[in-house]
């Protein structure tokens, strides 16, 4: 009985294999959300350049503070509501743009540049 529980013992003691860790994926290469992509497609609208003129540089998800994504003006009526939506960062000709959505994009307003 007792070489049986030491087997137990030290088995359980025993590293098990280890599994290969998962492969880490650079920005790059992972798909942008369809509220980047849809940001990307208003930026180069409002730039008055083509889409692929428009450089992703940075994504990521967040909650606005309100309706107007954090960026209403004075005269503005914003509704005071956790908004879920994505900062995203792009660049065209070396300038930077900033551009916040709501979750699906159906807002969409660009942080002045310089704020």
């Amino acid at each position: 009985m007792l070489p049986v529980v030491l087997v137990l013992v030290l088995a359980a003691c025993t590293p098990a294999a280890t599994a290969t860790p998962p492969t880490e994926t650079t920005p790059a290469e992972e798909l942008p959300p369809a509220a980047a992509l849809e940001a990307q497609r208003w930026l180069a609208d409002q730039l008055g350049v083509t889409v692929e003129e428009v450089k992703l540089q940075h994504v990521e998800q967040t909650e606005w503070s309100d309706s107007c994504l954090g960026l209403g003006g004075a005269a503005e009526i914003c509704a005071q509501v956790i908004t879920p939506g994505w900062q995203v960062v792009f660049s065209v000709n070396g300038q930077e743009y900033e551009v916040r959505t709501n979750e699906d994009a159906t807002s969409i307003r660009m942080q002045p540049i310089g704020s």
